[in-house]
C-alpha cells in the first residue's frame, strides 16, 4: 500500500505545466482600449469586449492554470505599436479592477459583520422573549404556543441574510478578484502577422 502512495506521490511531482493561450486578434492597438477615455495607454480602460474576452477565457480556464495572451497584430503594426506600453495598460487596468474587487469584498464583510450582530440581537430578543413568555404562562395554551413558535421563528428569520452574507454573498467577489489579480500577472506577447 506505501508503494502505490509512493508512486502517486511521484506522478504528482512530474506533473507537466500546460500553458493556455488567449489569442487576441486586432487590427490596431487602440482596438484594446475603450476610444472614448482621453487618459494615456498606461492609465486608459480597455474596451468593454476585450475585457469581456479576457475574462471569459480566464473564467473558463481557470486559475489554476499558466495561461498567456497573444496579441497578434498586422506586421504594418510593429513600428507603431508599443508592446511596454499596451502590457502596463493591461496590467495596470486589472490591477485597478482587483483592487477595486478586494474594497468590495472589505466592504462586504463589514456590513455583513453589522448585520450579523443586529441579527443575534434580534434572536437574542426573540429568545428572551420566548422563555419569559414560558416561564409566565405555564399552562402552554395554543396561543402561547404559536406566539412562542413565532419568536422562535422570527429570530432564526433575522439571521438569515447576515449568515447568507456572511457564508456565501462575498464568494463571488473573491473570485472576480481572483480573476483580475490572475489576468494582471499574465504573461503577454505579440505576433505580427
Amino acid at each position: 500500500m506505501n508503494r502505490i502512495y509512493y508512486l502517486l506521490s511521484k506522478l504528482r511531482i512530474h506533473k507537466k505545466v500546460v500553458t493556455k493561450y488567449i489569442n487576441i486578434r486586432i487590427k490596431r492597438q487602440d482596438q484594446l482600449f475603450n476610444s472614448f477615455d482621453p487618459s494615456p495607454f498606461i492609465e486608459k480602460d480597455l474596451d468593454n469586449d476585450a475585457i469581456e474576452y479576457l475574462v471569459s477565457y480566464f473564467e473558463e480556464y481557470g486559475l489554476n492554470e499558466k495561461i498567456e495572451i497573444l496579441i497578434h497584430l498586422p506586421k504594418s503594426q510593429k513600428r507603431r505599436t508599443s508592446e511596454k506600453i499596451i502590457k502596463k495598460g493591461i496590467h495596470n487596468y486589472f490591477e485597478y479592477k482587483k483592487d477595486i474587487e478586494s474594497h468590495k469584498i472589505k466592504k462586504k464583510l463589514e456590513s455583513s459583520r453589522v448585520s450579523f450582530i443586529i441579527g443575534l440581537m434580534i434572536l437574542i430578543s426573540c429568545m428572551g422573549l420566548k422563555y419569559a413568555l414560558v416561564a409566565r404562562l405555564m399552562n402552554y395554551s395554543w396561543a402561547s404556543a404559536i406566539l412562542s413558535e413565532g419568536l422562535t421563528i422570527g429570530g432564526w428569520v433575522a439571521m438569515w441574510k447576515p449568515m447568507g452574507e456572511i457564508l456565501y454573498e462575498w464568494l463571488p467577489l473573491k473570485r472576480d478578484r481572483d480573476i483580475y489579480n490572475k489576468i494582471s500577472e499574465a504573461q503577454i506577447e505579440f505576433i505580427y502577422e
